[in-house]
């Protein structure tokens, strides 16, 4: 799970203006290098899916996080100083 955290940590920094969306399943595929459509083991897709949970529950310093509904775990990001006030 510690591949898994790093990865997402790693992908985490490049968050700027855009919201960004990352479901269970792509960072799985990130972390075991799988190239296209084929699916990961299901043991790597609930070790990506921790490791997205533990970002909503504490996201790392100046971002947001929330998790969206659907079949598998998908988290969007979003940094905070790019929140729009009184809208």
């Amino acid at each position: 799970m510690r591949a898994h955290r790093e990865e997402l940590e790693r992908i985490l920094r490049t968050v700027d203006g855009v919201p960004l969306i990352i479901d269970a399943p792509n960072l799985a595929r990130k972390v075991c290098g799988i190239i296209g459509r084929p699916r990961p083991p299901p043991e790597e897709i609930f070790r990506a899916a921790m490791a997205l949970k533990d970002q909503v529950r504490r996201p790392m310093y100046g971002l947001q996080a929330k998790e969206l509904e659907g079949r598998s775990v998908k988290v969007m990001f979003w940094r905070e100083h790019n929140e729009r006030s009184g809208n």
